[in-house]
């Protein structure tokens, strides 16, 4: 467990590489670190994004209705 932990492999990283293998194609991977800028960087209108798919259950700001507080300072489960 602690080799997963530790050596920086991820599935995806992994997947990536077998699928530039299998395709002869480089697949470009990118770190779960970097999602949050990675959608800026590449256009997704985050708002719209929350608007169309999270708020429904979670409130227009993140208040909670349906779904649980995005903005309470502790969570249930973490």
């Amino acid at each position: 467990m602690a080799w997963f932990l530790f050596s920086g492999w991820s599935s995806h990283d992994e997947f990536a590489e077998k699928m530039a293998a299998h395709t002869g194609v480089p697949v470009e991977t990118v770190s779960t670190q970097s999602n949050v800028n990675g959608a800026a960087a590449s256009g997704v209108d985050a708002v719209a994004l929350y608007a169309d798919k999270c708020a429904g259950c979670h409130g227009a700001k993140g208040e909670g209705a349906f779904g649980p507080d995005l903005t309470a300072s502790s969570y249930k489960y973490g």
